[in-house]
């Protein structure tokens, strides 16, 4: 019901500002018009940044508010943390849709002070450090330690200057179903209440599917927008209009920044708003390109979201649709 009415309220705010616009329209010069319309797609495109970014905030919201639970590690009989956070993890996991895994990895002996004695355990390394994860398999949840590498990789990041925020990792080919993916690793720290040491990482999988349905839901209801992308901070793409180039980079087959393409991704690695004007091959017209950056959660990682709006558009006296 919540998101039925926040949808309704939406079409109705949109609506609102659709009619304002087409009186202001009518009462302006070209020069104006084509000024307003700028106006408007920029503001479009910085909202339309701030709704991917509400979404993904989403996901690191649940990754805190497990790592809260288990900041209280030491409030839990020692010899039932390891089970107990295990039934919470695959509990919340039953119950999220979006997320394809959870896994968490602990400094050694930080959790219990007794790894030795979980050698053999599944979800637990060959020291018995606890690294465990949690992933969704053909309708069933399949338990598994997390790998050597992962494991060091996540000690070098705890144990680093970033130790307190949150990470997000470039997307990796990776399996789900018994299909190939691009899955997107996110986590967030685990600190100890009383010494404020981060002891481990709670984290998760995403299929960056859900961003391409995103980009396509967009394109759908907002007949302004000829073209759109989301980049990672890398030049990945992460979904796009044309949905052949996702796992691509821009700058391999983002034509339509033309001659840009250099500055585009280098605001792309800076995290910067970028504006120019270019030509599409793909859309056989001038464009006017929109870029937003935004931040996941309190981390590093920045993604891009670009739009685009066709020359067409902009000579349209009046150019607002009301569907």
């Amino acid at each position: 019901m919540k998101n039925i009415l926040k949808s309704a309220i939406s079409v109705v705010i949109k609506m609102v500002m659709l009619m304002v616009i087409a009186v202001m329209l009518s009462q302006c010069n070209s020069k104006e018009l084509h000024e307003m319309k700028l106006q408007y797609m920029e503001s479009m495109n910085i909202a339309l940044a701030d709704n991917l970014k509400d979404a993904q905030d989403g996901y690191i919201r649940v990754l805190r508010t497990l790592a809260n639970i288990m900041a209280d590690y030491e409030n839990v009989p020692a010899w039932i943390r390891r089970d107990h956070y295990e039934y919470m993890l695959q509990s919340v996991l039953n119950s999220e849709s979006g997320i394809a895994s959870f896994y968490t990895v602990w400094k050694p002996n930080a959790l219990d002070g007794v790894d030795s004695v979980y050698r053999a355990r599944l979800g637990s390394s060959l020291s018995g450090q606890y690294a465990v994860s949690f992933k969704k398999d053909g309708g069933q949840i399949l338990k598994q330690t997390v790998a050597d590498a992962d494991i060091a990789t996540v000690m070098e990041y705890i144990n680093g200057p970033n130790a307190k925020k949150d990470l997000v990792e470039e997307p990796v080919l990776g399996q789900l179903n018994g299909r190939d993916r691009y899955l997107l690793r996110m986590s967030v720290p685990i600190v100890n209440r009383r010494t404020n040491e981060t002891v481990g990482i709670i984290g998760c999988l995403l299929d960056i599917d859900a961003i391409q349905i995103f980009l396509e839901y967009v394109l759908r209801d907002n007949y302004e927008i000829a073209a759109m992308a989301v980049y990672s901070d890398n030049g990945f793409i992460l979904a796009s209009f044309v949905p052949e180039r996702v796992g691509k980079y821009m700058r391999d087959v983002d034509v339509i920044w033309g001659e840009h393409i250099k500055d585009a991704e280098q605001a792309v690695f800076e995290g910067r708003v970028f504006y120019r004007r270019s030509y599409s091959p793909v859309l056989m017209s001038n464009v006017q390109i929109f870029m937003t950056p935004i931040n996941i959660g309190n981390s590093l990682t920045t993604w891009s979201v670009m739009t685009a709006a066709t020359e067409d558009y902009f000579k349209r006296r009046s150019s607002l649709n009301f569907r």
